[in-house]
């Protein structure tokens, strides 16, 4: 019987100690880090020369196109923590956030043009009038950011959260039309906001746009002349817009402060 409550004991202070090594055994890194799921989209820029055929002729020609274009729609994910640079105010922080995104976006009727020959009894089209595709992004976005609340004191004391920062993306693409296919690797600057909120975790919405301009595939230098196909062109991304739902699975390790820890 004596046993039995040596055993006992034995286990309860086992379970009174636990949070204690709980929060003793997580590093600092993976306190601060996040996960999500993003909904984002790409606006890029068509340059080719596309095939048209005119049907009053029976004749294919050459056209130049250079038209803006949206992606149909994206998805993706996002994993990030932050390195604490300086403690700005008891409730304020700035530092420098480090992440991988990987992004997928779709392409839709990139060629759909309608053109009216000289003789406007005659129309010219595109053949190929319904060319899709995608897009694969995989990137490392590092910004410096000014971060207020929770997450700046890794603390439950303070119920939300909120970041603003500025960075550089560098990411690497593949694309695919079809046929074609073709990779692209740019350097993009990106400002970014967020907010959260406490709820056993941090919940948090991020928006992020980056902008400036780079391939996504080159195929200038094509020597494609198949009748209706698409001939040479560039597809350049200007910007990207990224919308992500976030969460901070470990923040349930965060300590709550009281007074007596001032």
């Amino acid at each position: 019987m004596r046993d039995h409550k040596k055993i006992l004991t034995l286990l309860a202070l086992l379970l009174a100690s636990l949070p204690t090594c709980l929060y003793a055994q997580w590093p600092g890194f993976i306190q601060r880090y996040d996960m999500g799921y993003s909904y984002t989209s790409m606006v890029a820029t068509y340059n080719g020369v596309n095939q048209l055929y005119n049907p009053a002729t029976n004749t294919y020609s050459d056209t130049s196109v250079k038209t803006r274009i949206f992606s149909k729609g994206g998805f993706g994910g996002s994993a990030s923590t932050f390195i604490p640079c300086k403690q700005l105010g008891e409730k304020s922080m700035l530092a420098v956030s480090i992440g991988y995104n990987y992004n997928a976006y779709l392409w839709g009727n990139l060629y759909k043009v309608l053109t009216t020959a000289t003789d406007a009894s005659t129309t010219a089209t595109i053949d190929n009038n319904d060319f899709t595709g995608a897009t694969l992004q995989m990137g490392l976005p590092v910004s410096l950011d000014f971060k207020f609340g929770n997450e700046a004191m890794i603390r439950k004391n303070e119920r939300f959260c909120a970041t603003i920062g500025a960075g550089v993306y560098p990411s690497f693409t593949a694309t695919a039309f079809k046929d074609d296919a073709g990779t692209g690797f740019g350097v993009q600057p990106f400002l970014k906001a967020e907010g959260g909120v406490l709820g056993g975790l941090v919940w948090k919405i991020r928006a992020v746009y980056a902008f400036g301009s780079f391939d996504l595939i080159d195929r200038s230098s094509s020597m494609n002349t198949k009748a209706g196909e698409p001939g040479t062109f560039t597809l350049t991304s200007n910007s990207s817009f990224t919308l992500s739902l976030l969460i901070d699975p470990f923040a349930w390790t965060w300590k709550r402060e009281g007074f007596w820890d001032r």
